[in-house]
């Protein structure tokens, strides 16, 4: 169980190193997309960007978080 509890917290560790990278309004994005659980929809229109951009930042943030995970 040790092993699982410490992957997570790792993945959560790269996670905020990832998003610390970011724009504040690409957290804002993302944090309503993942955590909160917002509808794209409504994250699109309160936020001001298109539905490509939102899926942009979505493919670009899971790119470098599963580079992360390849040995160098």
């Amino acid at each position: 169980m040790t092993g699982l509890a410490s992957s997570r917290s790792e993945d959560l560790e790269k996670l905020k190193k990832i998003l610390a990278r970011l724009e504040p309004s690409e957290r804002e994005a993302l944090t309503r997309f993942y955590l909160l659980d917002h509808d794209p929809e409504r994250i699109t229109a309160e936020l001001g960007v298109t539905d490509s951009q939102l899926r942009k930042l979505m493919t670009r943030v899971r790119a470098a978080f599963l580079a992360t995970e390849r040995p160098n």
